[in-house]
């Protein structure tokens, strides 16, 4: 066997190690099909499971899922949503930086009122900041729309290019903006009765805090199913490519990904010096005649 085919194959025997990340906050309602992905195992998610920078979580159905931070703070996903924890950045029951989410799809309502709780909801199109506010935020595909409900919070559209220039508003209590496909940002003093009628009832009202009867144990995880490449790829080709190339190679020893990713090899130049190490292996000089 070659030496860089017996590194392949060496690698693939063995599974990454990885620091495991510090228990964040509780999810204290996970109602409907409520799912967390984490590392590259998916759970059922249930009321007092552990939440931690990584996690994926899925709200499917009619369902929601709401997370209590130690640090202070309170998040509700609702369904159909998707959100990722890129950055939790805790010591003990203390966030030290700032709180990253990406919410690709779904209702999210974020109660961040403790001191200094800095926070940003990254959305296909666009950025929220604000630190010390309650926000309730829409996102879709191409689109999202936030309501400042208390505190302040500014919203940037990055633009596309010559179609679309980059934007940012400025939000205070009651403030409204929205934004879809090449169209700029749009601002309005208060919430379209279209956008109020359509926010589920669980986040209009304030959201309660359940994390308490939850403390004392932590509730185990019951594994669903390893991710697959369809459920990875949209990840993979996303703002958090390096940190999902990282998370989903130890996939690549199941055979099914790993042809699927073979399939689609030219967006994963990082993999194919993984499974192709002697394609990358520097040429010999050529002899003199």
């Amino acid at each position: 066997m070659k030496f860089p085919t017996f590194c392949a194959v060496l690698w693939l025997a063995f599974p990454l190690t990885s620091v495991h990340a510090a228990d964040a906050g509780i999810v204290s309602i996970a109602e409907g099909s409520a799912r967390l992905l984490r590392n590259t195992t998916w759970y059922k998610l249930v009321p007092g499971t552990r939440f931690r920078e990584g996690d994926i979580l899925v709200a499917k159905g009619a369902g929601q899922i709401q997370v209590e931070l130690f640090a202070g703070g309170t998040f509700n996903l609702g369904a159909p949503g998707t959100l990722f924890a890129a950055a939790v950045p805790i010591v003990g029951d203390k966030l030290i930086g700032m709180l990253d989410l990406a919410l690709p799809d779904g209702w999210l309502k974020l109660v961040a009122t403790a001191p200094n709780l800095e926070f940003r909801v990254q959305t296909d199109s666009t950025t929220l900041t604000a630190t010390e506010a309650i926000v309730v935020m829409r996102a879709q595909p191409g689109a999202a729309e936030l309501f400042v409900e208390s505190g302040a919070a500014t919203l940037t559209d990055a633009g596309t290019g010559k179609v679309k220039a980059p934007s940012t508003i400025d939000l205070r209590a009651g403030g409204y903006v929205t934004q879809s496909g090449d169209l700029p940002l749009r601002f309005e003093r208060r919430a379209p009765a279209a956008f109020v009628a359509a926010i589920p009832r669980y986040l209009i009202d304030p959201l309660p805090a359940l994390a308490a009867k939850y403390k004392v144990m932590a509730v185990p995880l019951v594994a669903e199913q390893e991710v697959t490449y369809a459920e990875a790829q949209p990840w993979l080709a996303g703002p958090y490519r390096k940190q999902f190339l990282k998370r989903f190679q130890p996939r690549l020893k199941d055979r099914d990904f790993r042809a699927a990713v073979e399939a689609h090899i030219a967006h994963y130049p990082e993999w194919d010096r993984i499974l192709h190490p002697e394609k990358y292996l520097p040429k010999a000089p050529a002899e003199a005649k």
